[in-house]
């Protein structure tokens, strides 16, 4: 698991909010 700007954190199932564009951040993470 890795903790994002925002708040959040991103993991293998998905992002978590409160972050609208976390997932888009979660995807450029993971290239």
């Amino acid at each position: 698991m890795h903790s994002v700007p925002g708040g959040g954190t991103v993991s293998l199932k998905g992002a978590s909010p409160p972050s609208p564009g976390l997932h888009l951040r979660a995807t450029l993470l993971k290239t």
